[in-house]
């Protein structure tokens, strides 16, 4: 039988790289190409990939795959392998196929995907099951990878619900984490993005769904599941419900019981967010047979995630953290936590917008959540592939913060120079954002 020949459009995007790293692992012959260098990019090309330059090198394939993040009306590439007849599949369709070989468990969410799937891959590792793993993230433990493919019976994918396309994927365990008025640009109205997840977390037959009933958004669905199907949920308030289980948070170690035991679990990063992903990656994981204390034990020097709270490093007594943070309630949670390791200093937050549509519609709850900040330094908004709008702009969160602060040009030198006015040490900056103001954030650690 020939083996099969893929093509990944804009393979050096997260989600994409992390798909090319998995096909590149189940041995199949991979070409791919992004408008930009990347070290996911450069990682894919040192494991194999086969970088094309142009149109006029496309070899022939046996399927193209591509995501969300392109204009398939605008892409040269999406359109010469459409016009040639070549099989277009999204990256969540091929993410189905692959892990429908195998058991799995999906993680989705509006907040907390990624740090998520990367507790429960670690643990996976750990205890040595050669698991399936696509993150749409960098991965210590995958050398920044975040994808690989093994031989062991499970895996374990993060689910992303931006697109709708989570929906394809059909896992024996579904964990989701919460539900917040974020990607409405598609879905249209909170009530469809609530169906789409109450959608997903219709547990698979024979299978588990685990969520968290403190959210809000989920405990507004819990009245309508059909309770007679397998779910297990966490809470932090006390419930005789035997699928309820609960816990508490308490000087940043979380404590839990399970089959008649106390576990207790304190992470190497800061944040009681990452805490409650933590319980939720325990439960998944003791549904697929691995003990809760063996669990525990690897998250207790769990290896974290890229951009998710990330120490980049510390320079005249500044720590420079780096946080993929793009919603307010992110953003809220973000900030807390830098707030309680940091001191007597400031915290002094560094933010880029992402897209206009997610500022026109989430401008007030930036500027509240972004208000926690000691000193704010705002960034134009990333486009992220979208036409700007009229009048759509940071100055609209600007004008409404509460704490000090100021508006940067998007020019790196200048603005950094700026942002090293304010500087003093014992501060800690945080840049937070999904597209490129992690590069300010080195540009502040490397450069005087």
């Amino acid at each position: 039988m020939k083996t099969p020949v893929y093509f990944l459009i804009g393979s050096g995007g997260s989600g994409m790289s992390s798909i090319g790293h998995i096909v590149l692992d189940k041995g199949f012959k991979v070409y791919g190409q992004d408008k930009k260098s990347s070290p996911q990019m450069d990682k894919l090309i040192q494991r194999g990939l086969i970088q094309t330059k142009s149109l006029e090198s496309l070899p022939e394939v046996d399927f193209a795959i591509y995501s969300s993040a392109i204009r398939k009306s605008e892409n040269p590439y999406y359109l010469h392998f459409q016009n040639r007849g070549t099989p277009l599949l999204h990256r969540s369709e091929i993410m189905h196929r692959f892990f429908s070989e195998i058991s799995s468990i999906s993680v989705a969410g509006s907040h907390g995907k990624t740090s998520t799937t990367a507790m429960i891959s670690e643990v996976l590792l750990k205890m040595n099951l050669d698991p399936g793993i696509m993150i749409g993230g960098d991965f210590p433990l995958l050398n920044g990878a975040g994808g690989r493919w093994g031989k062991g019976k499970w895996g374990v994918y993060e689910s992303d619900e931006s697109d709708g396309t989570f929906l394809n994927h059909q896992a024996e365990i579904k964990i989701l984490t919460n539900i917040d008025n974020d990607h409405l640009d598609f879905y249209k109205s909170q009530s469809e993005l609530e169906k789409a997840f109450l959608t997903y977390l219709n547990p698979k037959e024979n299978g588990l769904s685990i969520a968290c009933l403190d959210d809000p958004g989920i405990e507004a669905i819990s009245t309508i599941l059909d309770k007679t199907k397998p779910y297990l949920f966490y809470s932090n308030r006390h419930s005789s419900s035997e699928n309820t289980i609960a816990y508490k948070i308490e000087n940043h170690e979380i404590q839990f019981e399970l089959d008649q035991s106390i576990y207790k679990l304190k992470l190497p990063i800061p944040g009681d967010h990452f805490l409650k992903n933590a319980i939720a990656a325990i439960l998944a994981l003791r549904a697929i047979g691995i003990h809760p204390k063996d669990s525990v034990s690897i998250l207790t020097n769990f290896s974290g995630v890229g951009r998710r709270l990330e120490l980049l490093g510390e320079r005249s007594g500044i720590r420079i953290f780096d946080d993929y943070g793009h919603h307010p309630t992110e953003i809220r949670a973000v900030i807390q936590s830098i707030k309680g390791i940091i001191g007597s200093g400031k915290c002094i937050v560094l933010f880029q917008p992402h897209r206009f549509t997610r500022t026109r519609d989430h401008f007030h709850e930036f500027s509240t959540a972004l208000s926690l900040s000691d000193y704010l330094f705002l960034l134009p908004i990333y486009p992220a592939g979208e036409d700007p709008i009229e009048n759509i702009n940071s100055e609209m969160i600007f004008k409404n913060i509460s704490c000090p602060g100021s508006l940067l040009s998007g020019e790196i030198q200048n603005d950094c120079k700026a942002i090293r006015s304010v500087m003093n040490s014992g501060d800690v900056i945080v840049s937070l954002g999904a597209g490129n103001v992690r590069d300010w954030a080195i540009n502040l650690l490397n450069e005087d």
